[in-house]
């Protein structure tokens, strides 16, 4: 398998596999699916390998709704390296439910690749610095703000209108951008401390 990032947020897997952030911390409070723990300071952060990834991906691209227990059991599978569990069993060509559901997995799991190869490439082109606008991520060696380029791109400007705009892009940067514009920005801080200042009488 490619080497992916090890470690995701839900806002990360959310927004690679397509899906809301809502749904991964609905199906995080539901049991079905169990991240990793770290605490750090007085927080706990919740992260997932790629493999929660694949298993969102796999669910948006399934044309049936399913079950709780049977979502439970089919993470187990993807994330444990399974044979069978549940009503789930691995095939040669995918996986096949006991409810004779048939999955044939190869294109799901290119598009899962596809996106995952993309993201830990778009990382690597990005950085954050004080000095260039406040310290939002920008494209390395420039002041584009990736959230800009995202937002274009999620806004439906076309790829070739992007780069005529903005020449030191590819197609890939682009793409990546709005899979990063997609996930919401974690909360930030004041620059400086609130200052009180009391009217005189």
């Amino acid at each position: 398998m490619p080497d992916f990032p090890l470690s995701l947020t839900p806002k990360e897997v959310a927004a690679l596999a397509g899906t809301t952030e809502k749904l991964v911390r609905n199906e995080i409070a539901a049991g079905t699916i169990t991240p990793r723990s770290e605490r750090r300071g007085r927080s706990v952060r919740r992260s997932f390998d790629s493999n929660a990834v694949y298993y969102f991906t796999l669910l948006r691209r399934l044309s049936l709704p399913v079950p709780t227990e049977d979502r439970r059991t089919l993470y187990r599978v993807l994330t444990e390296g399974l044979p069978s569990c549940g009503r789930w069993t691995r095939t040669r060509r995918g996986l096949r439910h006991a409810d004779v559901v048939a999955v044939e997995t190869a294109p799901i799991r290119a598009e899962f690749e596809r996106r995952m190869a993309l993201y830990r490439r778009g990382l690597r082109r990005i950085e954050s610095r004080r000095d260039v606008l406040g310290g939002e991520p920008v494209f390395r060696g420039t002041r584009l703000a990736v959230r800009h380029i995202g937002g274009m791109a999620l806004g439906g400007v076309p790829s070739e209108e992007i780069r005529a705009d903005y020449p030191e892009l590819s197609d890939d940067d682009i793409a990546f951008a709005a899979i990063f514009a997609s996930m919401k920005p974690a909360p930030g801080r004041p620059a400086k401390s609130l200052r009180l200042i009391h009217a005189s009488a």
